[in-house]
């Protein structure tokens, strides 16, 4: 009886071990599922947070940057001669184009101007063309009106890439860098000054702020891409400027950054394209 009581015991033993032993692995396993279900929660939330903070959200930053910008152009409508013929271009898209001859544009009226692409007047043409339409023909105003609604879409376009700047900072730095960065541009004149003024470095200037918007979102056939568009057809100045990426993009040679042989490939396709389009466009507005 003894025997049997203490074989009972030392089975109740082993079963009770057992049962602990797969308790605790039991509750390893939910640690461990709980563990993966927090990182997945954090990248999630993580994810949701970058693409809010993304997100085309007008604040009290870019308010104060806007009003600036148009208060600059209310100031200083007119323009010095490097912003004559982009000036002059958009107003001959806009007044003689597709209804008139190219022979009344001023580069043809007033022959010997240095040779600078049409892609910057087209787009800023396009884009004001509603307003310059209400303007000039619906309400009858003076020709005046027409150059500050071109330099107001010039700013805002100016001010449009400048925000996906800011917003590419903000998905990585967060919001209050993101400010500091809006009020240290807004502080100084020089730059909300030349977003509006028909230039080719102001073009320039848009287009790379969106090649700095793409870098820091890692999207890097976009960076390439506007890099060469830019230099190809607005300065070719800005090519100089993608060296520093190109050379971290040789160091660092990770999976997050593309192959040197991508970048080549990718650059090479870029300002192919971009050159048959300056060449085409600018072909046909030149004669």
């Amino acid at each position: 009886g003894m025997r049997n009581r203490r074989e009972r015991r030392e089975d109740g033993s082993a079963t009770s071990a057992q049962t602990s032993e797969v308790e605790t692995k039991n509750k390893s396993r939910r640690g461990k599922q709980e563990q993966n279900d927090n990182k997945y929660c954090s990248e999630t939330v993580l994810k949701i947070r970058k693409e809010y903070e993304s997100q085309f959200i007008v604040d009290w930053a870019d308010i104060v940057m806007i009003f600036l910008i148009i208060f600059y152009i209310y100031s200083c409508p007119f323009t010095k001669v490097e912003e004559s013929f982009n000036l002059q271009a958009i107003h001959d898209l806009l007044y003689h184009f597709p209804s008139g001859s190219l022979q009344a544009f001023d580069h043809f009226e007033f022959p010997g101007v240095v040779p600078r692409t049409f892609i910057g007047p087209i787009i800023i043409s396009i884009l004001s063309s509603p307003f310059v339409y209400i303007s000039s023909h619906i309400l009858s105003l003076p020709k005046l009106y027409s150059q500050y609604i071109i330099r107001i879409v010039l700013g805002l376009f100016s001010f449009i890439c400048f925000k996906l700047f800011r917003n590419s900072i903000q998905s990585i730095f967060g919001r209050p860098i993101s400010l500091l960065t809006s009020l240290l541009t807004s502080s100084q004149f020089h730059l909300l000054f030349y977003m509006s003024r028909t230039l080719p470095n102001t073009f320039a200037l848009s287009f790379l702020l969106l090649s700095f918007s793409f870098y820091f979102r890692q999207k890097w056939i976009l960076t390439v891409s506007t890099f060469a568009f830019t230099s190809i057809v607005f300065r070719s100045e800005a090519a100089v400027l993608f060296l520093p990426f190109a050379i971290q993009f040789l160091i660092q040679n990770s999976p997050r950054t593309p192959s040197i042989l991508k970048m080549i490939l990718t650059g090479t396709l870029a300002s192919i394209l971009s050159l048959t389009l300056t060449v085409c466009i600018d072909s046909y507005f030149w004669g």
